[in-house]
């Protein structure tokens, strides 16, 4: 039996729409789930830089009220993955706790305000007795073993508008990547294991050293790309409009000021919780520098998302065994 075959054998999809009044379910499908279901994971969000809190809403807050009244039947428990966007910038705050956050002024997109305004419910949820925990992710890149990119990500989508045109902007000392595959594995075995919840309901997935922006560019400039680094106002000036990615990525500078106002670096974060749920595990940390960016960078050449580096002779990377 294939993967695929297996898969499908233990994987039954419910059409459904967040946005929508009961997840745009019938009453009938909402019972069967409250009645069969063992725990419930919510990792599903429209994820937008550029739209405010009210059009965010309905899929990203109130689904999460949706799912909470349905864990509630029968006490099923609720994983919530969350981002670690929610935290104020370290300019407000110096670390960002495994704890839920009162509101702050650093929230100031739609998006951030969406996932805090869903950990609140999730928070008055717990303190009700619910069984919830809360799992925020940094920047979620490809897996570790080969060089996928999310060509939506907001650091990607930047990368792609100003490595053709030379130039890329400071936006951020450091952050926190987490390859999607360490994250899920992190993610079951905390949800699912009873001993690696008892620290929680709160989990900063942040265990690995934070990457800087410096060293990114500087793996950029050595695959082979000649890039000036200018600061953020500069480089919006000067990225052509006629750029693939620039219109979006410029959308969310939509003026110098803004631009200038922008924070988006986070104090020292917190990830004990994480630690001790995952000691003994097995699941080990993948190493997130030079060899992971290179392969992203393959990745995007091969599938056109970036032109080959000039001078460089470039073949389709190995596909990883399975």
């Amino acid at each position: 039996m294939t993967l695929d075959e297996r898969s499908r054998s233990r994987v039954t999809a419910l059409p459904s729409d967040l946005a929508r009044p009961h997840l745009g379910l019938t009453r009938d499908a909402l019972g069967d789930l409250a009645a069969t279901c063992d725990a419930i994971f919510h990792n599903a969000a429209t994820v937008s830089i550029l739209r405010d809190y009210a059009t965010l809403r309905a899929a990203n807050t109130e689904s999460t009220r949706q799912l909470l009244r349905l864990a509630a039947v029968h006490t099923t428990p609720l994983h919530y993955v969350s981002t670690l966007s929610v935290a104020p910038p370290a300019s407000r705050s110096p670390e960002v706790p495994e704890a839920f956050l009162p509101p702050h002024d650093g929230l100031r997109y739609g998006y951030q305000q969406s996932k805090w305004a869903s950990e609140r419910l999730l928070e008055q949820a717990a303190g009700r007795g619910l069984p919830v925990t809360v799992h925020r992710l940094g920047r979620v890149v490809g897996p570790s073993g080969t060089g996928y990119v999310n060509e939506h990500d907001f650091l990607w989508s930047v990368l792609r508008a100003g490595i053709p045109a030379g130039i890329v902007p400071e936006l951020f000392d450091d952050e926190v990547w987490t390859p999607v595959d360490f994250a899920a594995r992190s993610l079951v075995h905390l949800s699912l294991t009873p001993d690696a919840t008892a620290g929680g309901p709160v989990f900063n997935h942040a265990t690995l050293p934070r990457v800087r922006l410096a060293d990114v560019y500087d793996w950029v400039a050595e695959y082979g790309y000649p890039i000036r680094r200018l600061p953020l106002a500069r480089w919006r000036e000067q990225l052509p409009g006629s750029a693939d990615t620039a219109a979006t990525t410029l959308a969310f500078f939509d003026s110098v000021e803004q631009a200038a106002a922008t924070d988006l670096r986070l104090g020292h974060v917190q990830a004990d919780h994480v630690r001790a749920g995952l000691a003994g595990s097995g699941i080990t940390r993948p190493s997130v520098g030079r060899d992971l960016v290179r392969r992203h960078l393959d990745h995007c050449v091969t599938t056109g998302l970036l032109p080959a580096p000039a001078g460089r002779r470039h073949s389709r990377p190995a596909t990883p065994a399975k």
